[in-house]
């Protein structure tokens, strides 16, 4: 993946090395550039790929890698690249002669380690920047646990020390074999230009083809954001199922709703605990009364191997159509403050309900083992509530007149106020009141 000026062509040479000696002839092919989305930025996403001129059968992949412009004869030295991963393609390699030669037998330690690192879902997570919500991060990666998450991806622009601390543990969990969900971090420390989104189409490429081949399917959402199947088990039923009916899909799309988060509505029986550790899923459950349509906010799981770049929303390219999940089977849940504030919404706890006790089980003992970290983030507020649509819409002038003069801070939603901040909130408050 590759950043570069919008619009601007450029040939690239690729340089192969087959051999630890870099000082060696490598070996020379033609680049192929090809220019992605740029939204209103100056510099564009691209991805740059070195076609093999080797076009027999069995190909052997290289040891390290390297790119030159046109204005340059050869590679820097100090940019020549080791391949990651490259057990993947030796493993294929391993199997192909296999077959061609009839040996059935092999139970080699290197197919035994390859098949080891794949999972059944990586989840791939954007660039962070300047964060500290450390409760966030444990509730999302707990949560992607109990979806069916074998790994996630995230990359890291500046983050906090509590953050710090938490990745820490998880991945030094994993390093000592106690953690069957590995964490992988990698540093994303862009150039000082202008790119949308710190990079997040970069970063969501990157780990498609890092980590494609060690992922049967692969997952890209946000911190805030969570995949939920309502009917099924986890993503893996659930895709299961979609795939027996849409063979030829490469991708599975999510609508999304927002949960909102400009006042707290804790599901029954975790009240408490969703202010101790400060779990949006425990805390919040109502959300806008409609869903988003498919080309607007929606997330994918995806088939890395039928996926050659993706989108933000959407599959940019691959070799099949993406498969819409129903939102009676599945919805992604977005936990935020609301892009409508004054909209009209539902009790929607189906998400606390189906995997609460759960998900509290897994807090109680992460923070347990985190007591010195700061979880971050703000508290839920109980303070800010609104009036749901079902009363709003069945009684509205009773409603009014049963707040006059009331801030009612109860566990039922019944208060009115509403704004982009607090105190746009408390100002909707009394209008209403004076109404």
């Amino acid at each position: 993946m590759a950043i570069k000026p919008k619009g601007k062509t450029e040939n690239v040479t690729c340089f192969f090395w087959f051999s630890s000696d870099l000082g060696s002839m490598p070996v020379i092919v033609q680049g192929i550039v090809k220019e992605m989305q740029s939204y209103a930025s100056e510099n564009a996403y691209a991805y740059i790929k070195c076609p093999s001129e080797n076009q027999t059968e069995i190909k052997m992949p290289p040891l390290y890698v390297a790119l030159a412009n046109e204005h340059a004869k050869s590679p820097n030295r100090n940019v020549q690249l080791l391949v990651e991963n490259r057990e993947m393609c030796l493993h294929s390699i391993f199997e192909n002669k296999t077959a061609f030669s009839g040996n059935k037998n092999n139970t080699g330690s290197d197919k035994h380690t390859y098949n080891k690192r794949i999972v059944e879902f990586t989840v791939c997570i954007p660039p962070m920047f300047k964060y500290d919500n450390a409760a966030q991060l444990v509730e999302k990666l707990e949560m992607v646990r109990l979806l069916g998450a074998g790994r996630v991806v995230l990359y890291n622009n500046s983050i906090a020390h509590n953050v710090h601390s938490v990745l820490h543990f998880y991945t030094q969990q994993w390093a000592a074999g106690n953690e069957t969900l590995e964490v992988v971090v990698h540093p994303w420390n862009l150039p000082p230009i202008h790119v949308s989104y710190f990079g997040q189409i970069a970063a969501m490429d990157d780990c498609l083809y890092r980590y494609g081949w060690l992922s049967q399917y692969m997952v890209f959402d946000d911190l805030d954001e969570i995949m939920v199947p309502l009917r099924h088990d986890n993503w893996s039923v659930l895709i299961a199922e979609r795939e027996k009916l849409y063979p030829d899909h490469v991708a599975f799309m999510f609508r999304s709703s927002v949960m909102n988060k400009d006042h707290s509505s804790p599901a029954h029986g975790f009240q408490a605990d969703a202010f101790r550790y400060r779990s949006s899923v425990l805390a919040f459950t109502q959300r806008d009364n409609f869903i988003y349509e498919p080309n607007n906010k929606g997330k994918l799981i995806i088939n890395p191997r039928k996926v050659e770049t993706m989108e933000v929303h959407h599959v940019y390219e691959g070799n099949g159509p993406t498969d819409i999940i129903p939102v009676n089977q599945g919805i992604l849940y977005h936990y935020r403050w609301p892009l409508l504030p004054c909209h009209f919404e539902v009790k929607d706890s189906r998400v606390a309900s189906k995997f609460g006790k759960r998900l509290l089980a897994r807090l109680k003992s992460v923070w347990s083992r985190l007591k010195s970290i700061s979880m971050g983030g703000e508290l839920p507020r109980p303070g800010f509530l609104r009036v749901s649509s079902e009363i709003f819409q069945r009684k509205h002038g009773e409603a009014l007149e049963g707040l006059h003069n009331t801030i009612n801070a109860a566990n039922d939603i019944v208060l009115a106020g509403c704004g982009k901040t607090y105190a746009e909130a408390y100002l909707s408050i009394w209008n209403l009141s004076d109404a």
